[in-house]
């Protein structure tokens, strides 16, 4: 059920690449991590760490989507603010898992502004 009430969107995560399953259900107030994935009907009654897959009632971890290290640099990069042209060129390293080849692209966005 959707409500009509105007503070109902406010309750929503304001966080980047988050994905929330049909009829969840959260405390107000909770930080949702970037790149969260909460699973359908869940109660979410804490905050969620970014890349962490939650469900159930009340919600816990089941796993992280990459390990820490990886986290940490998708995190440093906000690929979510980078061009269209650039995510679209480099696909092929955000969507690896190869820690060295995504601190390259890192250092080169930070250095380079938006093109490495």
């Amino acid at each position: 059920m959707v409500s009509s009430d105007r503070n109902f969107y406010k309750t929503l995560p304001d966080d980047n690449n988050v994905w929330i399953g049909c009829g969840v259900t959260s405390l107000s107030g909770l930080k949702i991590g970037d790149g969260a994935v909460i699973a359908a009907k869940s109660l979410v009654t804490k905050n969620i760490k970014p890349y962490t897959v939650v469900g159930g009632n009340p919600a816990e971890t089941f796993f992280y989507r990459f390990d820490q290290k990886i986290i940490e640099i998708l995190l440093k990069l906000k690929w979510w603010d980078l061009s269209y042209e650039m995510i679209s060129t480099h696909l092929h390293i955000l969507c690896s898992r190869d820690l060295e080849k995504l601190e390259e692209f890192y250092e080169a966005v930070k250095n380079n502004g938006n093109t490495p």
